[in-house]
């Protein structure tokens, strides 16, 4: 995991502190995505989790593709 590797670049000296705070991150982000499915369920159903599922994945997708740059390789004849 790229997040993992990272964090233990960052502190070769803590990697264990480190490894763990990667952990209560992604474990952060799949309690708060739930509860936010949560709530969308509760208000609307599963239409509405799945149209605002779906709104934020294109949403993400056109943040990348207009945001993340190719890496340029020199060709070298």
């Amino acid at each position: 995991m790229a997040l993992s590797n990272w964090a233990t670049r960052m502190a070769p000296d803590q990697a264990e502190s480190a490894g763990g705070l990667v952990v209560i991150g992604v474990q952060s982000a799949i309690a708060g995505g739930a509860a936010a499915g949560g709530v969308m369920f509760g208000i609307g159903g599963t239409v509405t989790v799945f149209t605002i599922s779906g709104i934020v994945l294109v949403a993400s997708a056109l943040l990348i593709v207009l945001r993340v740059k190719a890496p340029r390789h020199n060709v070298v004849s």
